[in-house]
């Protein structure tokens, strides 16, 4: 049986067989400043980011260092040109997640799979 795979230098993201190849498209660095997250609780946040398209996958890389408890938890494309942080507080009070320069990887659907 004949299988289409990706182009060498894509990923294939999704179930064996069935997923779809992304191209590493670009690395976006953003200065974002996130607000308080509520104690013992997650909160999404979005953030406009200069570039996004809705059908990015998204991973953050670099984060600004770490000065409390907070972590994120999730990262995904809200709308072209806006990316949703999910931070999470395991403490008793609330706190504010680091502000600075978030770095992403963005990989975007290949244009033309075959190739």
């Amino acid at each position: 049986m004949a299988t289409d795979y990706p182009k060498p230098d894509s990923l294939l993201v999704g179930p064996r067989g069935v997923g779809q190849p992304y191209d590493v498209c670009l690395t976006i660095t953003q200065s974002l400043t996130p607000a308080s997250v509520n104690a013992a609780s997650t909160a999404e946040q979005t953030f406009a980011v200069t570039g996004i398209l809705a059908t990015d996958q998204i991973d953050i890389v670099q984060q600004p260092a770490r000065t409390n408890s907070t972590a994120t938890t999730g990262v995904r494309p809200s709308s072209a040109g806006n990316i949703a942080i999910t931070y999470v507080n395991p403490t008793a009070g609330a706190l504010t997640p680091p502000s600075g320069n978030y770095t992403f990887q963005i990989w975007r659907l290949a244009t033309n799979p075959s190739k």
